[in-house]
């Protein structure tokens, strides 16, 4: 079969009379592509959260209607089924949040600091349960004004907290610890203190690579995204987020911080 070129290609350079029209016409040929990309993955992971829906409520089903029958080891199975669902949920939701953090313009506005925390408590105290999470205010206050993307941050926040609430032995309900205080010269930090696996000094820049695990996916839940997409969310305006300590065993400190007024 005789080569066939590529249909619709924009014309070489050198044949370009108009170089700005054609930038023009080349801007928004990437502008189709990318929404047309975001209507794809909004449909596919649409469709497929609903069949992790059922999945996970026929696990259920099953749990109760044949729960005197089951044995400990169909009853593991059956969890371990259900945290898999729980898991591809997640990741679905993190790829789906990449995918569409190019196309969201960044939005800075002066308001409460309590703007970025309210909603990160708030979700981690209806994701994590019986984990709670101790803040202390050293020399600054809620009301305290910031200039920040106030949704970017507190996901970014949330995605601290909650890689200290997963990567912690099964027994440990510890809480995780957020320290706010002022930076220097300005800027507000917020440093989060978990106890759980720790790591070593040499893998302080390889955990905020995407899809970067130090332990594999049946020793805990996730697909090594949520440190990526936390400095993702403060790339450009925040500074962030950073590994200040850790140890294997002993936990690790994490720590962000968002521009005062």
């Amino acid at each position: 079969m005789a080569y066939q070129p590529p249909q619709n290609l924009p014309p070489p350079v050198e044949a370009v009379a108009d170089l700005p029209a054609a930038y023009d016409a080349l801007r928004e040929r990437v502008r189709e592509t990318e929404e047309e990309i975001a209507r794809l993955s909004s449909v596919l992971s649409h469709d497929l959260r609903a069949q992790l829906r059922s999945i996970d409520a026929f696990r259920e089903f099953v749990l109760e209607d044949a729960a005197a029958c089951l044995d400990a080891e169909s009853r593991e199975n059956l969890e371990r089924i259900g945290a898999t669902v729980q898991g591809v949920d997640h990741l679905v939701e993190r790829v789906v949040l990449l995918q569409r953090l190019p196309r969201q313009p960044l939005q800075l506005h002066l308001g409460p600091l309590s703007a970025v925390l309210d909603p990160t408590l708030r979700r981690m105290r209806d994701t994590f349960r019986a984990l709670a999470v101790d803040v202390a205010f050293e020399d600054v206050a809620p009301d305290e004004v910031v200039l920040a993307d106030a949704p970017r941050a507190s996901e970014a926040l949330y995605q601290l907290l909650e890689n200290g609430a997963v990567f912690r032995r099964a027994d440990d309900v510890s809480p995780i610890r957020l320290d706010v205080r002022r930076g220097e010269p300005d800027g507000v930090v917020l440093r989060v203190t978990d106890r759980g696996i720790g790591m070593e000094s040499s893998d302080f820049a390889a955990i905020f690579e995407p899809g970067r695990r130090l332990n594999g996916p049946r020793a805990y839940p996730g697909a090594g995204l949520g440190l990526y997409l936390a400095r993702r969310l403060l790339q450009g305006w925040a500074q962030g987020p950073a590994v200040v300590a850790s140890a294997p065993g002993l936990g690790s400190i994490f720590e962000m911080a968002v521009p005062s007024a």
